[in-house]
């Protein structure tokens, strides 16, 4: 065995007392391990609890790009519609929606070019995007729709990554 963990997807910040009494407790639907070294073999996953289910399973190395900052912007894009017959009757036509955000993110300025040819190079297909681990809004599988840098100064780098999730 390389690595284990006993992480929960118990959301366990609880604000006050009556929440903790009267609200249903809520989960995390999406968790993130970052801790898990390096290693070749068989990955083996056990599940506890009532009813545990697993979507997917993203196994790769991850490839840092830089800090995210303060200023965030994350929303789910809707593909529902409403649509109209020929006698003016309207239907809403229910569709899955995805994740978007606007990650500002710094890096040093010597970071510039690595950062630049990475995101050239994953251009155009699906990637896994964590901008902070702790809050499923900022975790998507999507790509980059748009990214701008800027030279702050003589050793900082600042950039905007417009990351639309997939369906």
């Amino acid at each position: 065995m390389v690595w284990t963990s006993g992480e929960t997807t118990l959301i366990e910040d609880v604000p006050n007392w009556w929440e903790y009494f009267f609200t249903p407790l809520e989960g995390r639907e999406d968790v993130t391990w970052s801790s898990i070294p390096p290693a070749v073999g068989v990955l083996t996953v056990t599940l506890k609890g009532s009813r545990p289910a697993i979507g997917s399973i993203i196994v790769g190395r991850p490839i840092f790009l830089g800090t995210t900052r303060h200023g965030v912007e994350t929303g789910n894009l809707d593909y529902s519609r409403v649509e109209v017959d020929a006698f003016g009757n309207e239907s809403w036509v229910k569709r899955r929606n995805a994740r978007q955000g606007l990650f500002p993110i710094w890096f040093p300025l010597h970071s510039l070019d690595f950062v630049r040819k990475t995101l050239a190079r994953v251009s155009g297909s699906p990637s896994f995007w964590i901008g902070h681990s702790g809050y499923e809004s900022m975790i998507m599988i999507g790509y980059a729709r748009d990214d701008s840098s800027m030279a702050e100064g003589p050793e900082l780098c600042t950039a905007t990554l417009d990351i639309r999730g997939i369906v």
